[in-house]
């Protein structure tokens, strides 16, 4: 109970700390593509990092209620993942002056909620189930971006990040397997 009212907290803290939507993002000039970060670019390079902010924090939720070893160690390997990409593409953000969300969206805040609510095996397949469709998601998007994307920086990082999703994306497909 108690890890469940720090989890809500932080949750909160987190939802509090959010930054408007890439829609605000700045547009200025860079040596790396056509001379301004299009809204497109600018709404994955921030939809990303929000989904690693919560893939970060949901590890976090596994690794402290994962029932089988399989979930809380793909947890710990996405936690860390994505962290370091955040870590990546909050660097790139910020060169081309982006605003960097500190805080994963609303929606996902929601869902983190709805998994963290949740106990034992229940947990551990609602969270291999969350992070299949969400990686499903980021492949689509970073497909999107690579097919689509004007910046020649932001779509060499989705080119960069697909790799990662499509690997994470196996890893999560076989826990859901394991956690049926």
């Amino acid at each position: 109970m108690k890890k469940m009212m720090v989890l809500v907290a932080a949750l909160a803290a987190a939802a509090m700390l959010m930054v408007p939507a890439a829609g605000s993002a700045a547009m200025t000039g860079n040596e790396g593509g056509s001379g301004k970060v299009s809204k497109a670019d600018s709404t994955f390079l921030v939809e990303a990092l929000q989904t690693d902010l919560m893939e970060v924090e949901s590890g976090k939720v596994a690794i402290e209620q994962g029932k089988s070893q399989s979930v809380v160690k793909l947890g710990e390997m996405l936690s860390r993942a994505h962290s370091a990409l955040y870590a990546k593409g909050k660097k790139l953000a910020t060169k081309l002056g982006v605003k960097v969300p500190k805080a994963p969206s609303a929606a996902m805040m929601q869902k983190m909620k709805a998994l963290a609510a949740k106990k034992g095996a229940a947990f551990d397949k609602a969270y291999a189930k969350l992070m299949v469709m969400g990686h499903e998601e980021s492949i689509e998007k970073a497909t999107n971006e690579i097919e689509g994307g004007s910046d020649k920086l932001v779509v060499t990082a989705a080119k960069q990040d697909l790799k990662i999703y499509e690997m994470h994306l196996k890893a999560a497909e076989k826990v859901m397997k394991e956690a049926r």
